[in-house]
């Protein structure tokens, strides 16, 4: 099982620059999605540094515990990338997203901390804190996103192609992140390994759909800003003018001096 873990790695790390090659030639790296794409690179990055070290080594550990947590970090980055992206017409202020994120987090954290021993938290490594906190992002974020999804499509909000799939895209990545720790959690750390490996082949899939649908023609879908109740008001009250001036004038056409009289 460590075998195909490995490859999975390797393969993962090839469709991970397939996204990126993807990003880069799209033209979407600066002007649609610079938070994820700096979450790639960072994961490509690590990945080539990881791959070339023991797994069962001690350096492997310390170098895992150093690049893991800004990659976790980098995916919260990206989903609020998603997220302002998504409610961008309604001009969102990053106070709301910072409070649903926390809330969702905080849940999620109440949720995980059911299955820690309390006695055992003292023999407990830095190295579990921090795959803890990643699988709890994981899951948070597929909460999040998924909750604003079943919203959305109960008040739809126009957005492009790219959008709508990149937060389809990082909802099942929160998913399959999180589907690792079930595992274990749910065989008491016996099937750590296949867990893994459901991560690992749950994340390429996503990889190869990043690198296949996105695209740049993703981009030029219209999107119609929601307007502000003040920026929509003296619009109205220039329709109504315009509704008054028009039936105005077709009672003068129809009984001012100029009408053409019945026979």
């Amino acid at each position: 099982m460590l075998i195909v873990s490995k490859v999975l790695w390797i393969v993962c790390l090839v469709a991970q620059g397939a996204v990126l090659a993807r990003l880069i030639t799209a033209g979407l790296v600066r002007r649609a999605f610079p938070l994820f794409s700096t979450c790639i690179s960072w994961g490509i990055l690590s990945g080539l540094i990881l791959v070339w070290i023991p797994f069962t080594s001690a350096s492997y550990g310390h170098a895992w515990l150093i690049t893991e947590p800004l990659f976790i970090l980098l995916r919260v980055a990206a989903v609020w990338e998603c997220f302002r992206r998504a409610v961008a017409p309604y001009h969102p202020s990053d106070r709301y997203f910072v409070l649903a994120i926390a809330g969702t987090l905080s849940f999620t954290f109440s949720l995980f901390s059911m299955s820690l021993e309390l006695h055992a938290l003292s023999r407990v490594t830095a190295l579990f804190w921090v795959i803890l906190f990643g699988r709890m992002v994981a899951f948070g974020t597929a909460l999040f996103l998924g909750g604003f999804w079943l919203i959305f499509r109960q008040f739809p909000i126009p957005t492009n192609a790219n959008t709508r799939l990149h937060w389809r895209l990082l909802f099942f990545y929160g998913l399959q992140g999180s589907a690792a720790f079930m595992i274990d959690a749910l065989s008491s750390g016996r099937l750590v390994n296949l867990g893994n490996v459901v991560g690992q082949t749950g994340s390429l899939v996503l990889y190869i759909l990043w690198a296949w649908k996105l695209t740049a023609a993703g981009e030029l879908d219209p999107i119609q800003p929601v307007l502000n109740p003040e920026d929509r008001e003296p619009l109205d009250q220039e329709r109504a003018d315009g509704m008054t001036a028009r039936e105005s004038l077709r009672i003068a056409e129809t009984f001012g001096p100029g009408a053409r009289q019945p026979d």
